[in-house]
């Protein structure tokens, strides 16, 4: 959680690393639950996180971005006040996959896909295909099709939400699939892959680094200047150069420099 403060503070107002520890924090006891309390608790935290975020997104005033904010103390400031507000609602937004990695792990899903190949694949096709069809009535919403009121961009984007979910389980299923048919096999590629993986959370800093200085009006200033399909190669390019300093680094044989030092204050700490 300290981390994710520094994070929103000096980087980026959409942190993540908060909500994920005030979530570990809260449902810990949840890795003790049976496992017929932990699939009923997912579908209970899968709702409520779907309808907090459409309620959310309902109210979430425009035009309330820190990057449009050319002070660096300003853009800080409301950087840390979103982080405050958002980071709560993160945190029960993600409550319900953490408890669905929670069963996943005690079957070993990820860990053995070679014995899971059935289920995968159903998870894969069916997770996908409905996070796509969940999409059509925020569409709709959004094109004037299905009114403007409260009530219809509440329900579409808290079902835009719920279906995502499954979206999500299904592109994990669909990683978990790849994995089992490369095996062992690892090639350049992969190699790079797995050592970003192993520093996720210095290559997460690194990112917002880059759109600190590539989009913040008092550095680069590209925000809003930038065509969708060069914004997407802007993202595209800064994500493989983190994967290309991951794989420099575990040729080295070091760890990435925040992994390092959250293991470093871990081991004072005790």
């Amino acid at each position: 959680m300290l981390f994710g403060c520094a994070h929103a503070l000096l980087l980026f107002h959409g942190d993540i690393l908060a909500a994920y520890g005030l979530l570990l924090l809260l449902l810990v006891a949840a890795t003790r639950s049976r496992e017929r309390v932990l699939l009923a608790s997912t579908a209970v935290c899968l709702l409520v996180g779907a309808l907090a975020f459409g309620v959310a997104a309902r109210f979430i005033p425009d035009g309330a971005d820190a990057e449009l904010v050319t002070s660096p103390l300003v853009s800080a400031a409301y950087r840390v006040i979103g982080w405050i507000a958002t980071t709560p609602l993160f945190a029960v937004m993600a409550a319900g996959p953490f408890l669905l990695g929670l069963w996943a792990a005690r079957h070993g899903v990820l860990e053995r896909p070679a014995s899971h190949l059935p289920w995968l694949r159903r998870t894969a096709t069916i997770g996908i295909g409905v996070a796509a069809l969940g999409g059509l009535p925020l569409i709709a919403v959004q094109a004037g099709w299905w009114g403007d009121g409260a009530a219809p961009q509440i329900a579409a984007t808290a079902l835009h939400t719920l279906t995502g979910y499954a979206g999500g389980f299904g592109y994990a299923a669909l990683v978990a699939l790849a994995a089992a048919r490369l095996g062992e096999r690892r090639g350049l590629v992969i190699t790079a892959l797995v050592a970003c993986g192993q520093r996720s959370l210095s290559c997460y800093l690194a990112q917002s680094l880059a759109w600190q200085l590539l989009f913040e009006p008092y550095w680069a200033g590209l925000g809003g200047r930038l065509r969708p399909l060069t914004a997407a190669a802007v993202g595209f390019g800064v994500w493989a150069l983190t994967v290309v300093l991951a794989e420099l680094s575990r040729r080295r044989g070091r760890q990435g420099p925040a992994e390092a030092l959250l293991r470093r204050l871990l081991r004072d700490r005790t």
